[in-house]
């Protein structure tokens, strides 16, 4: 009717543009405000995976609940990277000495 479709498409590959000034915080705060599903992951991703931290500022723009998800994400990823660093040791299955 309105063409709302193609604004809507033109407006997610503008804030996927590599030099979009938009921050990562804004992008995610975006695709939250404004349900932006295709976009919403991919920026929450990005934002936990960010090695330096969320200043006051940003957290202001974030919601509280949104916030957490990112802490939760971000102790994942951190999880996953400590756990795929311990080197794996294979030990073979010890035989039954009464079936012997």
């Amino acid at each position: 009717m309105w063409k709302f479709d193609e604004l809507h498409k033109v407006a997610i590959q503008h804030l996927d543009q590599p030099f979009s000034p938009f921050n990562i915080v804004n992008k995610f705060t975006l695709t939250s405000k404004y349900e932006v599903a295709e976009c919403f992951l991919p920026a929450l991703l990005a934002l936990a995976r960010q090695s330096k931290l969320i200043s006051v500022e940003e957290r202001c723009q974030i919601e509280f609940e949104y916030a957490l998800k990112v802490a939760a994400v971000r102790e994942e990823l951190k999880m996953m990277r400590v756990m795929n660093s311990i080197p794996r040791i294979y030990h073979p299955p010890m035989k039954d000495p009464l079936l012997a």
